[in-house]
C-alpha cells in the first residue's frame, strides 16, 4: 500500500482549513481552535476568500493562493462548492482531503448522485477522499485534532494503543472522553462518514501497519464492502491486533425482502452480525465493554484449548465455554456469573485437579464461585489465581474484588497485578477482573498492569463471552472448521444455474428446483411430475397421466400445484396432504384447481407434482439468500407455517464448514428435543448437518446469479434415517446481483 496519503492524512505537516471562519461560535472555527489548542506543530492554512486572516493567522482566498506544500485539505463549504475544491487539490498536490461537508448520499436523490460524481472526480485526479458528511479525526501522538468535533472544548486526546474507527462522527468524541474517564487512551480517531472513498476496511489496513495501535475499535452501523473488511480483519489478526466492535441496531442498506420465509427471518442486521463472527470482529452489545475490555481482546488472537473428544460430540452438543471465578466478595461475583450465564458461558465447578493444585492452601467447596470474602489473604488469592491460571477446566478466569479494592488493593489488587506479569508463562488464558465498588485507584492500577477491568457485572460478561465466542470460532482449522471452496464444483453450480434459469426464468418451480438439490447433494422426498394440459384445465381435473407417473410412489402421497406465481403453497390451497389412492387424488386435484382460482385467478399452474409423503421427528427451513451486505449466508430455522412465528434462527454465511453447521443446530431451540430429550426419539442431526452443508454450496455461485433459495420444510427423520427435503422454492436476482464495490 502506497503510504503517501496515509502520511498526509495522518501526519500532515500543513493542513488547509477550506471554509474556515473567525467566529468561535461556529463548527468552521473549531478545526483551527483544536488544532492549536493540541499542540499541532504543522503549518495550519485558512481559506476564505472574505477574510484577510482568521483566529490570528492570515487567511488565503483559495486552495491555489495558499503557499508551500499542503498535504490535507479539509473543506468546510456548501456540497454543491466542495468538488471544486477537489480539483484545486490536485491542481496543488494535494493528496487527501477531508470533507465534513453534508448533502451527499445521506440525503438520497440528487444528494447520492452528486456523491458519485464528487467521486468520480477525485479518482480521475488522485484526490483520496475522507467523508463526506465526517466529523473529522484525532491523532494523539503529533496533536493533530482535524475535527470539529466539540468534546475538545472540554477533553484534551492522550496518546495510546487504541485505534477507534467510527461511522458515528458523535460517538468520536463520545468514546474518547469515556476512554479517557477510564485511563485509557488512543493513538488515532477516525470519523469515515459516508464512506465514498476511504472506508473502515482500508482504514482497518492503515491501523495494521501503524505501530503505535495495538487494539482496533469500531463504531459500525454496516459494511460497505464486506470482502474487502474481510480481508482486513483477518490479516489485522494475524498481525496479532484484535478488532472489537460495537454494532449499532440492524444494518443500514435499505432493502425490498423477498417473497419468502428467508427474507423475512434473515435480515441485514442478523446476517452482518453472523459475518462478522466468522471475519474475528468481537462483537459487543455493551458500549463500556468495548473500551474497558480491550486489554481482554488481544486474547482473541490465540488459539482456544481444544476440547477433549470434540469430534466424538453429537452435532450442537459442543460444551459451552467456562470461566473460573475467584472472588472477595460472594454477590459480586455471582452478578457476572449470572450475566455470564445470559450469553451461554458457565461457571467452572472444581474438580479434582483443581483440588490437587491448590492441595494445603485452599479447602475448594463444591460451588461455582472460589469464595475467599471472609478467609482471604493475598497469599490465597495469588494461589488460587496461580492455580487456575494452569487448571485445564476452564477457558478464563475471573477475578473479582470487593471492597478492600478501595481500602486495601494490597489484598486481592495486587496480587491480580503479579499474577498478570507471569499469565503468559501459565498459559494466557483470558484474564478479567470485575471490581464491585467504585474504585479508581485501583482500576488505574490494573490497566496500567494491562489487565481488563470493570466497573460493571453486564460489561465484564459482554467482553468475556465475546472474547470466548470468537476464541472458539477460531481454533485452528482442519476439515472440520474450513468450508470447501472446490473451484470444479463452483463451475457445477455456476452451470446448473445457467442452465435452471434458461429453462425456468427468474423464478422456477418446485419441480425445477429438485434436480439442483440432487447436484449439490441434498435428499429429496420421491416425487414425480406431470405437466398441465388444456383438457385437464377445461375439466377442472388432473391429467390423465399423472397417475401413471405415481404408480410406484407408495402412499400416502401429497399433491402439489407447481406454479411460479404460488411461492407458498400453503396458503394458495396449491399443496394436499394424506391422498390414499387414484379417486382420493382426483377429488383433491378438482378442490386444489378452486382453492387456486380462488386465491389468485391469473396463477399460472405449470404441473403437477405428486411427492411421496414421510414421517419425521421434525422440521427446519434451511434458507439461502444473497445478503446485499455480506453477500451469500445460509438460514436455519424452524420449519413449515413457523418459520416466521419464532424467533429461532442460526445463520452463517456460505459457504459454511462442518463445524460451523452443527454449531447451527446446537443454537436452534426447536432441535434440543430431537437430541433425545425426555425419552422422545432422537432426529437424525448429523444428516442434517450434511445438508446444511450441502445446501450452502450456492454461496459458491460465482455469477451472483441466485438472489434466494429454500427447503421448507426440510424433514429430520428418526436417527438413521436421514433428512428429506419436501418443498423448494427459488429465486433469481434481476437484474443479476451487484458484485460489492469499494469503500
Amino acid at each position: 500500500m502506497s503510504d503517501d496519503w496515509i502520511r498526509a492524512l495522518l501526519d500532515p505537516r500543513a493542513v488547509a482549513l477550506v471554509g474556515a471562519s473567525g467566529d468561535i461560535r461556529k463548527n468552521t472555527a473549531r478545526p483551527q481552535r483544536f488544532l492549536t489548542a493540541c499542540g499541532w506543530q504543522g503549518r495550519i492554512l485558512p481559506i476564505n476568500p472574505a477574510r484577510p486572516e482568521i483566529l490570528g493567522l492570515p487567511a488565503y482566498k483559495s486552495l491555489l493562493d495558499a503557499p508551500g506544500e499542503i498535504d490535507q485539505a479539509f473543506i468546510m463549504l456548501g456540497a454543491d462548492d466542495v468538488e471544486g475544491v477537489i480539483e484545486q487539490c490536485a491542481q496543488r498536490g494535494v493528496p487527501v482531503a477531508t470533507i465534513f461537508s453534508d448533502g451527499f448520499a445521506e440525503i438520497g436523490g440528487d444528494g447520492i448522485a452528486k456523491q458519485a460524481r464528487l467521486v468520480d472526480t477525485a479518482r480521475r485526479l488522485g484526490v483520496r477522499l475522507l467523508g463526506p458528511n465526517c466529523i473529522g479525526l484525532i491523532r494523539s501522538d503529533n496533536g493533530l485534532a482535524l475535527t470539529v468535533n466539540a468534546v475538545l472544548d472540554t477533553d484534551r486526546p492522550r496518546p495510546g494503543s487504541l485505534g477507534l474507527i467510527s461511522q458515528s462522527g458523535s460517538m468520536l468524541g463520545s468514546i474518547m472522553s469515556r476512554g479517557l474517564a477510564r485511563g485509557l487512551a488512543f493513538s488515532t480517531m477516525v470519523s469515515v462518514g459516508n464512506e465514498a472513498d476511504i472506508g473502515v476496511a482500508e482504514l482497518i489496513e492503515v491501523l495494521i501497519d501503524d505501530p503505535k495501535t495495538e487494539t482496533i475499535l469500531l463504531f459500525l452501523e454496516t459494511l460497505r464492502d464486506a470482502p474487502a473488511f474481510a480481508r482486513a480483519v483477518g490479516r489485522a489478526r494475524a498481525a496479532g491486533k484484535p478488532v472489537a466492535a460495537y454494532l449499532l441496531g440492524q444494518s443500514a442498506i435499505g432493502e425490498a425482502l423477498a417473497q419468502s420465509h428467508t427474507g423475512a427471518i434473515a435480515g441485514s442486521g442478523r446476517a452482518l452480525r453472523a459475518f462478522l463472527a466468522q471475519c474475528g470482529v468481537i462483537q459487543l452489545s455493551n458500549l463500556e465493554a468495548l473500551l474497558e475490555g480491550a486489554a481482554l481482546f488481544a486474547q482473541t488472537c490465540r488459539p482456544m484449548r481444544e476440547t477433549p473428544n470434540a469430534g466424538d460430540e453429537a452435532p450442537g452438543s459442543r460444551p459451552r465455554p467456562r470461566v473460573a471465578a475467584v472472588t472477595t466478595t460472594g454477590g459480586g461475583a455471582a452478578m457476572v456469573i449470572d450475566q455470564l450465564g445470559l450469553r451461554d458461558v458457565e461457571p467452572a465447578w472444581p474438580d479434582d485437579a483443581l483440588r490437587k493444585l491448590l492441595a494445603g492452601q485452599i479447602e475448594l467447596r463444591d460451588a461455582p464461585i472460589i469464595d475467599l470474602t471472609l478467609t482471604a489473604t493475598a497469599d490465597k488469592y495469588a494461589a488460587v489465581l496461580q492455580a487456575l491460571a494452569r487448571w485445564p477446566g476452564c477457558d478464563a478466569v475471573l477475578a473479582v474484588v470487593g471492597s478492600s479494592a478501595r481500602s486495601k488493593p494490597e489484598l486481592a489488587v495486587e496480587p491480580i497485578v503479579a499474577a498478570a506479569a507471569r499469565w503468559d508463562a501459565l498459559g494466557g488464558k483470558p484474564l478479567a477482573a470485575f471490581l464491585a465498588p467504585q474504585a479508581e485507584d485501583s482500576l488505574q492500577l490494573l490497566a496500567n498492569a494491562g489487565i481488563a477491568a470493570f466497573r460493571t457485572p453486564e460489561a465484564c460478561a459482554d467482553a468475556l463471552a465475546a472474547t470466548l465466542a470468537i476464541r472458539r470460532q477460531h481454533a485452528p482449522a482442519s476439515s472440520e472448521t474450513a468450508p470447501t471452496t472446490d473451484a470444479a464444483l463452483a463451475q457445477r453450480v455456476a452451470t446448473a444455474l445457467r442452465t435452471l434459469r434458461d429453462q425456468a426464468g427468474d423464478a422456477p418451480d418446485e419441480a425445477h428446483c429438485y434436480p439442483l438439490l440432487d447436484l449439490l447433494g441434498v435428499p429429496v422426498a420421491p416425487w414425480r411430475f406431470e405437466p398441465d394440459d388444456a383438457h385437464a384445465r377445461a375439466e377442472q381435473t388432473l391429467p390423465d397421466s399423472l397417475l401413471e407417473q405415481v404408480a410406484d410412489l407408495s402412499t400416502p402421497w401429497v399433491l402439489k400445484a407447481c406454479s411460479a406465481d404460488l411461492p407458498h403453497k400453503t396458503e394458495a390451497g396449491a399443496v394436499a396432504l394424506g391422498i390414499d389412492g387414484a379417486d382420493d387424488l382426483r377429488e383433491r386435484g378438482r378442490r386444489m384447481r378452486q382453492s387456486i382460482s380462488g386465491y389468485a385467478a391469473a396463477a399460472k399452474v405449470r404441473g403437477w407434482l405428486i411427492q411421496q409423503q414421510l414421517a419425521s421427528e421434525g422440521e427446519v427451513l434451511l434458507g439461502y439468500r444473497r445478503d446485499p451486505v455480506v453477500g451469500p449466508i445460509v438460514v436455519l430455522a424452524a420449519g413449515g407455517i413457523e418459520a416466521e412465528l419464532l424467533d429461532d434462527v442460526a445463520v452463517a454465511p456460505a459457504p459454511v464448514s462442518r463445524q460451523r453447521a452443527a454449531e447451527m443446530v446446537g443454537e436452534l431451540r426447536l432441535l434440543k428435543k430431537l437430541s433425545g430429550f425426555r425419552g422422545r426419539p432422537a432426529g437424525d442431526l448429523d444428516a442434517l448437518v450434511d445438508a446444511i452443508c450441502a445446501f450452502s454450496l450456492l454461496g459458491l455461485d460465482p455469477d451472483g446469479m441466485l438472489a434466494e433459495a429454500e427447503i421448507n420444510p426440510l424433514l429430520v427423520r428418526r436417527q438413521g434415517q436421514g433428512v428429506v427435503a419436501v418443498d423448494a422454492l427459488l429465486r433469481f436476482a434481476e437484474p443479476p446481483c451487484p458484485q460489492h464495490h469499494g469503500s
